[in-house]
């Protein structure tokens, strides 16, 4: 009997990337760790940055994807354009 593809074969995210705002805990985090699951290139941003750098570190080394960690405060959209700018 063939085995069932796994959710990363169904659901590949393979070079794309996603940018995830409040990604160092509770649901950005969740929603990271899915994507990377899936084969997604993923930057998290938080406004802590030793924080952020913990959870891209645990989330990389859980995955085995590539998980960039940049400090941004969503409400300062200049710190938003330079993440993007960093992140690409």
């Amino acid at each position: 009997m063939p085995s069932s593809p796994t959710p990363r074969e169904l659901f590949s995210l393979e070079n794309q990337t996603a940018f995830i705002t409040g990604g160092s805990m509770g649901l950005g985090l969740a929603m990271a760790e899915a994507l990377a699951a899936a084969g997604a290139l993923v930057v998290i941003t938080s406004r802590h940055l030793e924080q952020c750098q913990q959870a891209a570190d645990d989330l990389a080394t859980k995955t085995g994807s590539q998980v960039l960690a940049l400090q941004a405060d969503v409400s300062q959209r200049q710190q938003v354009e330079e993440s993007v700018v960093r992140a690409l």
